[in-house]
């Protein structure tokens, strides 16, 4: 037996080092189950190639063989929060926290100061953690792109005038050190179109519309397509979804161009209304300990993201009525579904649902106008 794990243990540790991750994190990782180490290399490797929903699957399914992965849990926390709105960004949050002592010293960088793990961190917190984390190991591109999320979306509010130019400098550091980065990538047509290098848009979207496998080339194209309208001062009504990590840049543009924007995940005016009542039934049944929820989404096959906007936006609404238990949540991607929410709440023998279907997409257009 002990022979068997210490073959099992080289092998990961030359797994790790044939993928590219370094001696410390080889050495971090050998004690680690082997088809962990696979799911969670698997996510680095789709993370790097703008694959995230599937990186987000890779990470869940690295921590599903070993809850106590820590680095599964950290890379987990870090795609599904940035990219995906996922859920499950909580579950490698409360993985990574716990046990970060497991972690390489250089990959604790990413993890930042955990002093009060419930208390989420102000912008200036994570620009100075940051900061000091690139000064100690300049050499890992995921601390110059997590330092350049954290200017692009919070610079300007932090007083920070040249915000953008910062931002886009931190995202090209990243790509000089791992020219396969896409994360880093996936940022600059927006940030060269906001500093008014046309030529450095140009380029850098080309870049990216190499390789069509990138999940979010339809929302830069959206967003490019926003931003020159805002410009020419006509203002916008938004429904897409899947954008919201670039929130930050589109609010930018509104404020500079000075024109109004109404955005909201469904515009459907029974949306708006099951919304309410879903926030009600959250708060009857969260008293009632014996009841979990659920909440499932359908829609048709070429709908990126998922969960929807309007399941993120329901379950949101669940958690701020005070359901204080897990909510799980399903989507379904198939065929020409123009939309159908379920919220479930299942007790010892019983099981209640309540359901939103679109027939058609007149509804959105409707409640848009």
């Amino acid at each position: 037996a002990q022979l068997g794990a210490l073959v099992e243990s080289l092998l990961t540790k030359l797994l790790v080092l044939g993928a590219g991750e370094g001696e410390e994190r080889a050495s971090s990782l050998a004690a680690t189950p082997i088809a962990a180490v696979q799911s969670y290399l698997l996510g680095r490797e789709l993370d790097r190639r703008g694959r995230y929903s599937d990186a987000t699957d890779a990470y869940a399914r690295a921590l599903a063989v070993d809850s106590s992965f820590a680095l599964a849990g950290l890379h987990l926390w870090i795609t599904a929060s940035n990219w995906s709105d996922d859920s499950r960004a909580r579950i490698g949050r409360t993985v990574a926290i716990r046990f970060a002592t497991s972690l390489g010293e250089r990959d604790r960088l990413l993890l930042g100061p955990v002093i009060e793990p419930d208390r989420p961190r102000t912008c200036a917190e994570n620009l100075a953690s940051e900061e000091r984390a690139v000064a100690s190991a300049p050499d890992m591109p995921d601390l110059w792109y997590m330092m350049g999320e954290t200017i692009a979306h919070c610079g300007r509010a932090m007083g920070m005038e040249d915000a953008t130019r910062r931002a886009v400098e931190s995202f090209n550091r990243a790509i000089a050190l791992d020219s396969s980065y896409m994360p880093a990538y996936e940022h600059l047509p927006i940030g060269y179109h906001l500093l008014g290098d046309s030529a450095g848009a140009k380029r850098s979207m080309e870049l990216l519309m190499r390789d069509s496998t990138q999940e979010w080339l339809g929302i830069l194209q959206f967003m490019s397509s926003d931003t020159a309208l805002a410009r020419r001062g006509i203002s916008l009504v938004v429904g897409t979804t899947g954008w919201g990590q670039h929130e930050a840049a589109l609010r930018q543009v509104i404020a500079d161009a000075g024109v109004g924007i109404v955005v909201a995940p469904n515009f459907s005016t029974g949306v708006v209304l099951f919304e309410a009542i879903v926030a009600h039934a959250a708060r009857l049944f969260g008293p009632q300990a014996d009841f979990g929820a659920f909440l499932h989404e359908a829609h048709h096959a070429a709908k990126k993201d998922a969960p929807s906007g309007t399941a993120l936006l329901l379950e949101r609404s669940m958690e701020q009525a005070g359901f204080p238990r897990p909510i799980d949540v399903a989507a379904t991607r198939a065929g020409f579904i123009p939309g159908t929410h379920t919220i479930g709440f299942d007790g010892p023998a019983e099981t209640i649902t309540l359901t939103h279907t679109a027939r058609d997409r007149t509804a959105f257009a409707r409640g848009a106008l």
